[in-house]
């Protein structure tokens, strides 16, 4: 069972406590009910204060060995899931970049609605460990009062499970169907909130992704959920709607026949047949609980298990606190191809041939699709490189020595994410930070306190802005920008490339950029033109 391997096999002497003391529970409850059972007979007229002191040791004894277990359970499982979302949420940051690119909406969900699932169902598990001992140790009970009225109790109960276990399949494939209807529900919404402003523009691609797409997904988890829930009531009311008719049966004809006219004996069986019956609701009852969190744990033990082979934890990631002296890069007959799917040719990247040096301003320019923005991820290490090698200050980068390659970079997409503080710099320097507000007209706009910004409530190129100034505050020599400067307003623009840009190279850093400023392309040092994956360097004096 899954939800048994995520959280107790781990752990199996916790879960052994566990069972103890439900144990321990459900024997009190029992006794309670025998004790009450007991003095219906009427040999037990003459009960005194022992009887009572022994029901009220018994009902302490429950109090607080459900109470314990309650609080324990609770515990142990809210400790456990944070563990797994804390687990989980590291090897997201340590996986590769093509590993998580195609997961997101699956993440999402694993680490929300899978774990409020687990969540909700944790109070659930106490009842149904205390109820499975309860409705054990009547069924003892049962048997002792009377074999034969235990025989076809069980039988009863046997039929109930094979039904239950005959339509398990069914419904447990409509909640499985169910989970993966909200997984689609999640990567359309994100449709409609990542591309809002283009759907503000052309409200027909919002009014048909929620038509034919978020509808449908509704519509469809609806439909599963139902089915499935419904499959699962059903079958609960299937063996409540036998038991009450078997407890009809004894009462009016059965019990004179088995216990040949006892009208005590008779009462006692009614009464515990009676009692039986709350925690055998409290099993089927919890059960749809139960299975739809077993689902939910299936789902998280699968990804785990995608993410525990894509990458590493951050306990295993390599830290380099300085970046290494920079001198140059080299890129020698490096390649890159996109697998192939459906058949169709893959995009090829290369061979490049590529030479960087200190303090060198490099641009790339070309049309769109033509590979810029894949070479840039090859070069950061986020695709991997299938042939070539690149050279760090003349020495051929390796696993061993990654990290010191990577630390070199600093980079601002053109898909950027805008953090609202300056991770992973420990101690920024504000006198540095309020240099680069001033050199970006950014002075009057934000500040930082306690390495978080004052705001990111700015506009789309003041938010470019203050994503180079976070880049900038790395203290990496080679800045990598895809496009920074399409969102910047023409005179600024024009301050970009002419002032910043010099500045810049006079503290030391290397530039590489795409950019499709051919009225600044003056400025590189070199200039490169990336063709259908091919980069050829184009001379200053050919430029048209």
């Amino acid at each position: 069972m899954a939800l048994y391997h995520l959280l107790f096999k781990v752990h199996f002497r916790k879960f052994l406590t566990f069972a103890v003391a439900g144990c321990i529970s459900g024997i009190a409850s029992s006794g309670l009910l025998i004790t009450i059972n007991n003095q219906l007979a009427p040999s037990s007229a003459a009960s005194g204060t022992n009887d009572a002191l022994y029901f009220a040791g018994l009902l302490l004894i429950f109090v607080v060995s459900t109470r314990l277990l309650s609080g324990s359970v609770i515990r142990f499982t809210q400790q456990q899931l944070g563990a797994i979302r804390l687990e989980m949420t590291q090897r997201i940051v340590g996986s590769d970049y093509t590993a998580i690119s195609d997961k997101q909406s699956r993440i999402y969900a694993c680490l929300t609605r899978d774990v409020v699932v687990l969540s909700e169902c944790c109070l659930g598990i106490v009842e149904l460990i205390s109820a499975i001992i309860v409705f054990s140790c009547c069924i003892v009970y049962l048997g002792i009062l009377s074999v034969q009225v235990l025989l076809a109790t069980m039988l009863l109960i046997l039929a109930g499970l094979l039904l239950y276990l005959l339509n398990r399949r069914s419904f447990m494939a409509h909640l499985s169907r169910a989970r993966d209807t909200e997984e689609h529900f999640v990567r359309h919404l994100e449709y409609i909130l990542g591309g809002f402003k283009e759907i503000k523009v052309n409200p027909a691609k919002g009014s048909e992704i929620f038509e034919s797409e978020i509808r449908k997904d509704i519509t469809d988890s609806i439909f599963y959920h139902r089915k499935g829930i419904t499959g699962m009531i059903n079958n609960n009311f299937f063996v409540q709607l036998s038991y009450y008719s078997f407890i009809g049966c004894f009462l009016f004809g059965v019990s004179d026949y088995l216990l040949h006219g006892d009208p005590v004996l008779t009462t006692r069986l009614v009464f515990l047949l009676l009692f039986i019956l709350k925690p055998l609701e409290t099993i089927l009852m919890q059960i749809p609980g139960v299975a739809m969190a077993n689902v939910a744990a299936s789902r998280i033990i699968d990804m785990k298990d995608e993410l525990n082979s894509s990458g590493e934890s951050i306990s295993q990631l390599p830290v380099v606190s300085d970046p290494p002296l920079f001198q140059s890069l080299h890129y020698q007959d490096i390649s890159f191809s996109y697998e192939s799917k459906g058949g169709d040719t893959p995009f090829r990247l290369g061979p490049i041939n590529m030479q960087v040096e200190k303090g060198g301003i490099t641009f790339i320019h070309g049309g769109n699709g033509s590979g810029k923005t894949t070479f840039l991820k090859v070069l950061l290490q986020m695709l991997p490189v299938s042939e070539g090698r690149i050279l760090l200050n003349g020495y051929p980068i390796t696993s061993a020595n990654k990290s010191d390659y990577l630390c070199c970079f600093s980079v601002v997409f053109s898909d950027y994410y805008l953090f609202d503080k300056l991770y992973g710099i420990s101690d920024p320097a504000i006198s540095q930070f309020r240099h680069y507000l001033a050199l970006f007209e950014m002075a009057h706009k934000v500040d930082l306190k306690e390495r978080t910004f004052s705001t990111i409530n700015l506009s789309a190129g003041q938010r470019k802005r203050l994503a180079l100034i976070a880049a900038l505050m790395e203290n990496r020599p080679v800045l990598v920008l895809d496009e920074w400067a399409a969102d910047q307003d023409p005179v600024f623009r024009r301050r970009f490339y002419e002032i910043i840009l010099p500045s810049l190279i006079s503290e030391g850093r290397t530039i590489i950029a795409i950019t499709h400023d051919d009225a600044y392309f003056h400025v590189a040092h070199h200039l490169y033109r990336m063709d259908t994956g091919v980069l050829t360097e184009t001379p200053q004096g050919s430029l048209v």
